[in-house]
């Protein structure tokens, strides 16, 4: 008589992927408003932080921008106003450390100092130099220039030792050194110091980005 093969059990392994399986049938037959629920009991307090918290940082960030755009609009209000009303001065006193106030006492120094008002323009350079110190290195370079310029038309050996500090100052642009420097050097020919020309003249030659003053010192070596 021919006996029914015995059902065999199934392996470890056709186990485990019978049951992988009939998880990934239950999670697909999961809905997405579940999935959503059952995410938020799991994470619910540090959603509860941080959802709150990042609209706090987004919203202060855009608040923080307005209002720095609003402060802008209304300087450059105010300056503009300043600047058809001839009242620069006023303006640059009332917003001393801003830039555009820093840029205005520069343009009425270099006003001034063409109009040969050197007092007028050593004022307005040492306000565009306090004005510029943070913002823009290159106009606060400018300002100390005119500001030495200024002060050698007032009193000629105080304009000189700001000369000569500018030209030793490696924190100043190359291209201010130099000017500084050449203005030295011509200083120093003048008054029959040849060697001296030439020590101003050596070290305009060493500054890699002295710009035009690097051919002109020739005369004076």
């Amino acid at each position: 008589m021919q006996r029914d093969p015995k059902p065999q059990k199934p392996s470890s392994k056709q186990s485990e992927e019978s049951e992988a399986t009939a998880n990934l049938d239950a999670t697909l037959e999961i809905s997405f408003e579940d999935k959503v629920q059952r995410y938020w009991n799991d994470n619910k307090l540090s959603l509860i932080v941080t959802i709150p918290l990042c609209f706090i940082l987004v919203g202060a960030y855009q608040g923080y921008k307005m209002l720095q755009n609003n402060k802008a609009l209304e300087l450059q209000s105010a300056y503009q106003n300043a600047y058809d009303t001839n009242a620069l001065e006023d303006f640059i006193n009332e917003n001393s450390q801003t830039l555009i106030a820093g840029l205005s006492a520069l343009k009425l120094a270099n006003e001034a100092y063409t109009s040969q008002d050197y007092q007028g323009a050593l004022n307005h350079f040492k306000q565009a130099e306090l004005s510029l110190s943070s913002s823009n290195e290159a106009m606060k370079s400018r300002a100390s220039l005119g500001l030495a310029f200024s002060s050698m038309k007032l009193d000629e050996a105080e304009g000189i030792v700001l000369l000569d500090a500018i030209a030793n100052d490696p924190s100043q642009l190359d291209s201010v050194r130099a000017e500084a420097a050449y203005a030295l050097a011509s200083k120093a020919s003048s008054e029959g110091k040849p060697e001296k020309a030439k020590a101003y003249a050596t070290m305009i030659q060493a500054l890699e980005n002295a710009g035009s003053w690097s051919f002109r010192i020739n005369q004076f070596l």
